[in-house]
């Protein structure tokens, strides 16, 4: 078995058996009325980048009509992005749905290979450890940032969500009559202030299920101790809580987490994850601070930057000119890359005498270079080819102000097609350049 599949193996272990995560409920499963890490995490994600947009569009002059609420969808906050009043892309959607669904599986990944890791879900009163993978992580999402590295820039931030968000369910901070976040988890400059010792005892027993009043009111902050394998924890300690716990059943019994409505602490579970949801937002909010709005757009997968694409003859008549049009396609890309032209996305279609497409869609130069190196003329030699129909897909797909490169030897055999590529042009504000002799 590979590693990868151990992994997948351990997450699907997880996200099935909702038992075993001493958390938020995961990703996959829904219990009622209580909230998933899926939930806290896409919320924030959703009202941080609505945010920076409003913000965005209030200094371009522009109107910025969303209203921000914790029940927006992907669809509306990526409209509300969207720098024109042109209908949002496919290439929009698609960007922005793999970076939030990236950062998700990350966050449900921490439960399926770090579940007996204790600091990176602040178990067993490590709050100064849990603090440090919060610290490091945002470093690392902030440099990943830095160096164009953004899918691992999003998978190291879903780890961070997750065991910020369990500090929250796992602590007694709620308890303590808190109605904001914790400033200090994401300052390791602040001091972290009345934590319990670990000779303070900080629990009673439960009164059989009942564990409303099982926490001792002292002002310190602690949280609870967790194992699958022992029952042994320090004198008057609490427990997390819950069927896996073996601590819970030794004195004091009983739990303290706040993970669903059923919970030990369950009636507080909503206060929990609402400030779980304030937590998350807080940190996104020091990460666009600290690499600016644009990059945290291009970070969540909104990059307002425009497609490069190029659309490529393939038919017969090419034979001469697609080692050319391979040339010049890569002097383009290559002019580009490193700059602030650089292309959020690149698009190609290919297209000949009989058929058009399938469309390629990366956010890799390198990969875009390969598909389009392995191209080859091809088709049943027509004089005619599907120009005006590869154009039309690159068009659709691609978001406003994109720059369109179009490869071909041959008129175009669709040409009824011809008024609705020229309202696509004038709609999409994007540039078509038309290469190799013939005005398609």
């Amino acid at each position: 078995m590979t590693a990868r599949m151990r992994v997948l193996l351990l997450m699907a272990v997880s996200l099935s058996t909702p038992r075993l995560t001493h958390c938020f409920m995961p990703l996959f499963v829904f219990n009622g009325n209580s909230s998933t890490h899926l939930h806290i995490t896409q919320t924030a994600i959703l009202m941080k980048t609505a945010e920076v947009c409003r913000d965005i569009a209030a200094s371009e002059g522009r109107n910025f009509s969303l209203t921000i609420t914790e029940s927006l969808s992907p669809d509306s906050v990526q409209r509300a992005c969207s720098s024109t009043s042109s209908s949002s892309s496919l290439i929009s959607s698609f960007m922005f749905y793999t970076s939030i669904t990236t950062i998700h599986l990350s966050n449900a990944l921490v439960d399926g290979v770090l579940v007996m890791s204790g600091k990176h879900h602040f178990d067993d009163e490590m709050f100064k450890e849990g603090r440090n993978i919060i610290s490091s992580g945002v470093a690392a999402v902030k440099t990943s940032v830095e160096k164009e590295s953004f899918v691992t820039g999003r998978f190291i931030l879903g780890q961070v969500c997750h065991t910020l968000q369990d500090f929250y369910s796992y602590s007694n901070w709620v308890e303590l009559g808190k109605e904001v976040p914790h400033s200090a988890l994401i300052s390791p400059d602040q001091p972290l202030e009345n934590l319990a010792g670990p000779t303070v005892p900080t629990c009673r027993n439960c009164t059989g299920q009942n564990c409303s009043d099982n926490l001792l009111q002292q002002g310190l902050l602690t949280s609870g101790y967790f194992s699958i394998l022992s029952s042994a924890k320090p004198p008057g300690k609490c427990s997390h809580g819950g069927f896996w716990d073996r601590t819970s059943r030794n004195d004091p019994v009983g739990g303290i987490n706040k993970d669903k409505v059923e919970s030990s602490h369950g009636s507080l579970h909503h206060k929990a994850a609402d400030l779980a949801v304030n937590a998350t937002v807080e940190l996104l909010e020091d990460i666009r601070l600290a690499v600016g709005d644009k990059n945290f757009l291009r970070l969540m997968g909104l990059s307002q930057s425009p497609a490069l694409c190029f659309v490529i003859g393939t038919a017969d008549s090419m034979k001469d000119d697609i080692a050319a049009a391979k040339k010049v396609s890569f002097d383009i890309i290559d002019s580009k890359r490193g700059t602030e032209d650089e292309p959020s996305a690149y698009i190609l279609v290919p297209f000949n005498d009989t058929e058009f497409g399938p469309l390629l869609m990366t956010t890799d130069a390198d990969v875009f270079k390969d598909r389009i190196n392995k191209l080859y003329a091809n088709g049943n030699g027509d004089t005619q080819d599907l120009c005006l129909s590869g154009l039309q897909l690159a068009l659709t797909t691609a978001p406003p102000y994109s720059d369109i490169f179009v490869f071909t030897d041959t008129p175009a055999k669709d040409a009824h097609l011809k008024n609705n590529i020229l309202a696509l042009i004038e709609s999409s504000k994007s540039a078509v350049s038309v290469l190799f002799g013939h005005q398609c």
